[in-house]
């Protein structure tokens, strides 16, 4: 089977992705401004769940943790959009990624689907690795702020 590849700017960095299982998804929802306008103000599109459900099972780690961020971004960016199908496998990821950084991206980004509000003073940036030392450092200070942590 030949396999094409895209060049998709998903984390920051340019990633190799089989094209036939993720074109016609990943590159669409790349653009969150895009999916926001076609959303109900608390539910977000089934197509973009399913979209982001299969980019979460894919065998390209760089897919799957370029996902995690975006859902993280689409969260803080519409706190009321639910995406209780989710969960459950962000959750799955957070315990049995295949590397340690995976697992605690999808920990972060649990703790943003679970409690949106308090990472939204999150300042924006296009640079993965700001936007999980941010989201680490601002899930840390609630973890203080609980009593948690000293």
């Amino acid at each position: 089977m030949r396999t094409t590849l895209l060049m998709v700017l998903a984390t920051g960095l340019l990633i190799a992705v089989p094209a036939q299982a993720q074109i016609g998804h990943l590159a669409h929802s790349l653009d969150v401004k895009e999916a926001k306008a076609s959303i109900e103000p608390t539910k977000a599109d089934p197509k973009l769940t399913d979209m982001l459900l299969e980019n979460l099972n894919s065998d390209n780690e760089g897919v799957v943790e370029g996902t995690l961020r975006l859902i993280t971004r689409i969260k803080l960016e519409n706190p009321d959009w639910q995406f209780r199908a989710l969960h459950k496998k962000v959750d799955q990821i957070r315990q049995t990624g295949t590397t340690r950084a995976q697992r605690y991206m999808a920990y972060l980004t649990l703790a943003a689907l679970q409690d949106p509000y308090w990472f939204k003073q999150l300042a924006p940036t296009e640079d993965p690795t700001d936007f999980w030392l941010g989201l680490g450092q601002r899930a840390h200070d609630r973890l203080v702020a609980d009593g948690v942590v000293k």
